[in-house]
């Protein structure tokens, strides 16, 4: 036992040298591991397929509004909802419940008492969610979106509901997979080498760097930065991706880095940076179907000053 000691002793001067050696190239080195294929990763927009290397861009095309892009009225936004999670309703389909704020019980209660028979829809992203008909006054507050959703889709929705929209519209500017640092690699092996602790699976992330979508001449003030980083942070958490964490980096950038997270995960870009507009809309006696594209009342609130110097050509937008 005491021989056994001595050798795992003798490590200690080549441990301390060799964290000596580490600890400013660690600083330095962030790459991606091997064998993650970085090709699926589109590093300028959301929700779209990656751009092409070769050949034409095709045009993007014009969006086919519901109602012939009439304008529909928005009666309520996000922040009259209090709360929202996912629910089952009596025959065991995944529903999304909320509750609303004092103010957006009033205003629900008197609309749905003098519409009685209409629809009311609940868009999100300008998006329809469901467009349910009104059938009795809703007077506690209370109530909950059906359609045909995935046990996923919900959550995503119900999380956007709870932690209302993002402040400022981004975008992604750059997403990647990475590796363990040349420090936790280092150490990770020596402690092995010393038996100190068994070897621990391959450390892989995706890493996110976003910023504010904003007309050019205008950037983020700093109160909705930091709202920004708080939304993402709740939404990460309450989508349950652990152990995510957001830092800002050099102006109105933010690097948002999800552990355990391959390169082709893109949805969870999607659900994390997506705006989270939620409306509750005025539709009358027409009909909607889930999905589609609607013209609102509210444009997406962006809060902005000018910006102290140029800004740069910036990527085509996209974020959800």
């Amino acid at each position: 036992m005491q021989g056994s000691m001595v050798n795992r002793t003798r490590w200690i001067p080549s441990l301390v040298l060799c964290l000596l050696v580490a600890l400013p190239l660690a600083a330095a080195w962030h790459g991606a591991p091997a064998g993650v294929d970085t090709s699926q990763l589109d590093r300028h927009a959301v929700g779209t397929p990656a751009l092409p290397s070769v050949g034409p861009v095709r045009p993007t095309p014009t969006p086919e509004y519901a109602l012939g892009g009439r304008i529909l009225t928005t009666i309520m936004t996000g922040q009259h909802v209090r709360d929202a999670s996912v629910s089952a309703d009596s025959q065991g389909k995944i529903v999304i419940a909320f509750e609303l704020t004092d103010e957006g019980t009033r205003i629900f209660r008197d609309f749905t008492a003098t519409h009685i028979g209409e629809s009311v829809a609940i868009v999100l992203d300008k998006r329809v969610v469901s467009a349910p008909v009104i059938q009795n006054p809703i007077a506690d507050g209370r109530g909950t979106i059906s359609g045909n959703f995935s046990l996923t889709t919900a959550r995503n929705i119900a999380v956007k509901m709870k932690y209302d929209a993002l402040p400022i519209p981004l975008r992604v500017i750059d997403a990647r997979p990475v590796g363990p640092t040349l420090l936790y690699q280092l150490l990770a092996t020596l402690l092995a080498a010393l038996r100190i602790a068994e070897p621990s699976p391959t450390y892989n992330a995706l890493e996110i760097v976003l910023e504010p979508d904003l007309p050019p001449g205008t950037s983020g003030d700093a109160r909705s930065m930091e709202a920004v980083q708080q939304i993402l942070e709740k939404r990460a958490n309450a989508l349950g991706v652990t152990g995510a964490m957001v830092r800002a980096l050099e102006g109105d950038r933010l690097a948002v880095e999800v552990p355990g997270v391959s390169a082709k995960s893109k949805q969870i870009v999607d659900d994390l940076c997506a705006p989270g507009v939620l409306e509750f809309v005025a539709v009358g006696h027409n009909q909607l179907s889930e999905g589609q594209l609607v013209r609102t009342s509210l444009d997406t609130p962006t809060r902005a000053v000018p910006s102290p110097t140029p800004t740069r050509s910036k990527p085509a937008p996209g974020c959800g």
